[in-house]
């Protein structure tokens, strides 16, 4: 019979229903929600990431060894998230600085390789915005309140997408280093103000 921990306490996997390891997870996610969401898995002691989850959806339940469940509260883990942020405001700060420096080297094509891996850290920031603002509730705001202004964001992409397609170096830059640190810094002080009101409401 497989072993079940859930935050380090043994469950029976008949509680949560399902023959595969799919639909066990499942039941402990409608279980758990809406206060607390799954944060790690280990299969068979084995980390369990979302592409192995997918390949393992169909594994029976009874001929796994053990699956250890590690949770979270909502709140906390928005809270986590905004602290995480905060501390890589910096380095994507830092990143901006050194793929402009890039581009305005002579290896072109390291310059762009260096955009691209700026632009996916600043799509995970954004992605995590929207993450935090489901989970996070602090009194007198709502979500969309949660979320700073995203307008500006979403057209500086499309701005920056357009000089680099159109090879323009010089606006490229020009959009990075005037206009793209702004909303980071931005974003930055937005995220301490959130992590402020959080500690006055728990100390209240």
């Amino acid at each position: 019979m497989m072993k079940l921990l859930l935050d380090g306490q043994e469950m029976k996997s008949a509680e949560f229903g399902g023959q595969t390891l799919s639909e066990l997870i499942d039941g402990v996610e409608k279980e758990l929600a809406p206060e607390r969401v799954i944060v790690s898995m280990l299969l068979n002691g084995e980390p369990l990431e979302n592409s192995e989850e997918r390949q393992n959806t169909a594994l029976p339940v009874q001929e796994l060894d053990s699956l250890v469940i590690n949770t979270q509260q909502v709140g906390a883990l928005a809270l986590n998230t905004l602290h995480t942020l905060t501390q890589y405001f910096p380095e994507l700060k830092s990143s901006v600085a050194a793929c402009v420096e890039t581009l305005q080297s002579e290896d072109e094509s390291e310059g762009h390789m260096s955009l691209s891996t700026l632009v996916e850290g600043l799509q995970m920031v954004s992605s995590a915005w929207h993450g935090i603002a489901r989970f996070l509730e602090i009194e007198g705001r709502k979500p969309v309140d949660v979320i700073p202004e995203m307008n500006g964001f979403n057209g500086l992409l499309a701005d920056t997408l357009r000089a680099q397609q159109n090879g323009d170096i010089v606006q490229l830059c020009d959009l990075l280093e005037f206009e793209l640190v702004p909303i980071i810094e931005q974003w930055e002080t937005h995220a301490g103000n959130l992590i402020g009101e959080m500690e006055k409401q728990e100390q209240a």
